[in-house]
């Protein structure tokens, strides 16, 4: 019974640790997309491609992450029955689309603000 205890303690180890990677490397991206478009005197230049086209396809990705967070979810909820193989793999699958979710909200929301305050 304690090597069963062990394993998942070290599952959740190295879950714990890779989402706290992602966390960090949103956090890391977005102050660096923010800091690559602010002058020292603090005003907003135009940030260029980066964010014309980057925004909208990190859009893309937060619809994607979004929907595939939701979808496998639902369809464990609904679809397929407890205790199946299917079923562990889809509720393996959600936190890790949570996370793609996290770090692609925390990229678009920074490129959405230096976007906004380009056109203002």
């Amino acid at each position: 019974m304690t090597g069963a205890t062990s394993t998942r303690s070290g599952s959740t180890r190295s879950a714990l640790f890779a989402l706290a990677s992602l966390i960090i490397a949103a956090v890391v991206a977005a102050l660096a997309l923010a800091m690559l478009t602010v002058r020292p005197d603090g005003s907003i230049f135009n940030p260029g491609p980066l964010v014309t086209y980057g925004l909208p396809a990190m859009k893309v990705v937060v619809d994607l992450a979004a929907a595939a967070t939701i979808g496998a979810l639902v369809v464990a909820a609904v679809c397929v029955p407890v205790g199946l193989r299917a079923w562990d793999r889809l509720l393996d699958a959600a936190p890790w689309c949570s996370a793609a979710w996290l770090v692609a909200s925390c990229v678009a929301a920074v490129m959405t603000s230096i976007s906004s305050d380009r056109a203002g």
